[in-house]
């Protein structure tokens, strides 16, 4: 399977668990949309944190889910 053919959509991945798995999919090459709903800051500071690992891809999107 290749990671860069995929996309990951990690609910609440500004905080905690979800910051940790949008992270570690990230690493792994995966496109990530790191989705938040209230924490703005916090997803798009994981956003840049992806993007700058230079592996993954982020989008931001803030969902009401």
């Amino acid at each position: 399977m290749d990671p860069n053919s995929k996309v990951a959509l990690v609910t609440g991945s500004g905080r905690r668990i979800g910051r940790a798995l949008a992270f570690a999919l990230g690493d792994t090459g995966c496109r990530v949309a790191v989705h938040y709903n209230q924490s703005e800051r916090d997803a798009t500071e994981t956003a840049s944190f992806i993007k700058a690992m230079g592996k993954g891809k982020p989008l931001l999107s803030r969902l009401t889910l």
